[in-house]
This record gives C-alpha cells, sequence and structure tokens, in this order.
C-alpha cells in the first residue's frame, strides 16, 4: 500500500533523535503531530514559513550582538581554563598561584572571545541588512573587521601596524570559507 510522502511518518527513530527532532522543530515554529506515540514534522504552510521569515527580519542586530557575546563567553570560559591551567602548570605554577593565573586567564579569554563573535555577529547582521542579501560576502566583511579590530591591541604593543590586515585578512577568509561550507541542520 502506498502512502503519500508527505503525510507518512518518519522511521521510528532512537529517544535521541526524537528529542533532537522536538528541538528544531520547537525552534523552526512547527507543530508536531504524533502518530503512534513517534512525532513526526512536516513543513508548515506558507502562511506560517512567512511568519517565520518576519520574525528574522525583525531581529535586530543588537540581539544577535547579545547572543554572540554570551556564545563567546562559553567559549571563552572553556579556552581560559585550558589555557590557564595548562600554561601554569606548564610554568610550573602551583597551589593558590596557579588558582591565580587560572582566574587571569579565564578573564581575558572571557573578554576577548565575548567580544570578538559579539563584533562578528553585530557587524554580519548589520551587512545582511545593509544588502539585503545572505551570502558569504557578509561573512567575509564581518571577519575582516573582527579580526582586525581584534588585532589592534596586539599591532600596538608590537608597533606592527601591518598585523591588523594581515589578521582581518585571514579571518575575513576564514569566516568565508566557514559561510561556504555552513550545512543547514
Amino acid at each position: 500500500m502506498q502512502t503519500d510522502p508527505a503525510t507518512r511518518p518518519l522511521l521510528q527513530p532512537s529517544a535521541v533523535e526524537t528529542l533532537q527532532m522536538q528541538s528544531i522543530a520547537v525552534r523552526m515554529g512547527l507543530q508536531p503531530r504524533i502518530s503512534m506515540s513517534v512525532p513526526s514534522y512536516h513543513m508548515p504552510d506558507p502562511e506560517t514559513i512567512q511568519q517565520l521569515v518576519q520574525a528574522k527580519q525583525r531581529r535586530t542586530c543588537a540581539g544577535y550582538a547579545a547572543e554572540g557575546a554570551i556564545k563567546g563567553a562559553a567559549l571563552g570560559t572553556c579556552w581560559g581554563l585550558f589555557e590557564g591551567t595548562y600554561l601554569g602548570s606548564k610554568a610550573g605554577i602551583k597551589g593558590l598561584n596557579l588558582v591565580g593565573h587560572t582566574a587571569k586567564c579565564l578573564g581575558v579569554n572571557i573578554v576577548g572571545f565575548a567580544t570578538c563573535v559579539s563584533l562578528y555577529s553585530s557587524t554580519y547582521c548589520a551587512c545582511e541588512k545593509s544588502r539585503g542579501i545572505e551570502d558569504w560576502t557578509n561573512a567575509a566583511i564581518a571577519g575582516s573587521v573582527a579580526g582586525g579590530v581584534m588585532a589592534i591591541p596586539m599591532a600596538l604593543k608590537t608597533g606592527n601596524s601591518r598585523l591588523v590586515l594581515l589578521l582581518g585578512a585571514v579571518a575575513s577568509g576564514m569566516s568565508a570559507t566557514a559561510y561556504s561550507l555552513k550545512v543547514e541542520v
């Protein structure tokens, strides 16, 4: 017996896959349809898709910047803990001095990563809204701005102003490449 692919439920997913599908569906604004206790998700009608697009367009760049700062702070926390303990242990620092060293690395990395990701996210959003297109060029522009701004303190410390251009170009290339390789979930 043939069934319409649009109405056919998905194969029996595992518990983890079910939770992942539910999470993705909720973020997309889809309503689950329960069939034999296995949820299946189908594309919403065009009106719902239009509402989702309008909701994305209403989101401000400040919201993207705040979200980027939170993500960057989380990443900075992980890197700061690793860097502080690893480099401190390698340098022979022990006890409370190692805790202090790790705390300093933690603070520096949280602020640095939060600033960089927030700057990237807000610049990407501004480019997307001003150009009206979502493509790799926005990622390249945002990467060059974030990389260049984050390189300014190092350039001032070393006296090498070309470092700003170099790191901006590297970040731009990496951002454009990452955008090109982006896979939608």
